[in-house]
């Protein structure tokens, strides 16, 4: 497939061959010079920090592992199916694995911290966060992580637009409608996001206003796709 892109008002097109990717790849390790705090470093291990190519890289990298890990375990796997969940995004993982399977040969190599193969080695974590959240397998709770610090919020007296100044609260209270479960807690955990903004000096009256609309669009949304899916079906 040819790309294109515009330069000034130029289109221009360039063809990359096959034969050339492993090339680029040797390339970009090879340009792996970033600057910290006034001096130049060259990076002698791993995917260059700031390239735009490593992202891609990296995923390709622990994806295949992945992939060859389900393809010699098919039969097992997906005769278990509704006893394990297993997710990665970009560097985070999340595992909930039914006791009855955990001991399994299959799951043992998946939590093996050397699965990705060496130099790469996983990282236990003694919390149950993943992606802003409070996962509780237990009783089936995921709760958004709430922020306690002001730090963590934008100064309500700092320069910029409104939007810019409240993008922050939109962010947290898609995150909160969309993935908190069981959805009675949602509303408690935006009320409880909106003290804690307004303790800081934000105006109680807009946070109500833009986190009520976030809701029902959010709710509008979901019932949508409830009803795609029920016509293919």
């Amino acid at each position: 497939q040819k790309a294109f892109r515009v330069f000034r008002g130029r289109s221009t097109c360039r063809q990359i061959k096959l034969q050339h990717l492993i090339e680029f790849v040797r390339i970009a390790f090879d340009a792996s010079f970033f600057t910290c705090l006034g001096h130049v470093f060259k990076q002698n291990r791993g995917a260059t920090i700031g390239n735009q190519l490593s992202p891609a890289l990296c995923a390709m990298t622990v994806a295949a592992e992945e992939q060859l890990w389900w393809e010699s375990w098919e039969l097992f796997l997906s005769s278990q199916r509704h006893l394990f969940f297993l997710v990665r995004y970009v560097d985070n993982r999340l595992s909930l694995i039914h006791s009855s399977i955990h001991s399994a040969t299959p799951f043992q190599q998946y939590t093996d911290l050397l699965f990705y193969k060496p130099p790469v080695e996983l990282e236990p974590v003694g919390d149950n966060h993943f992606l802003g959240f409070n996962i509780c397998p237990f009783s089936r709770q995921a709760r958004y992580i709430l922020p306690t610090q002001q730090w963590q919020l934008r100064n309500p007296q700092g320069a910029g637009t409104t939007s810019t100044l409240y993008s922050g609260f939109r962010s947290r209270v898609v995150s909160i409608v969309r993935f908190t479960w069981p959805q009675q807690y949602i509303w408690t955990d935006v009320m409880r996001l909106i003290s804690f903004y307004t303790s800081f000096g934000y105006q109680h009256e807009t946070l109500c206003d833009l986190a009520t609309t976030i809701y029902y669009k959010q709710i509008r949304q979901r019932l949508f796709q409830q009803q795609a899916v029920a016509a293919r079906q």
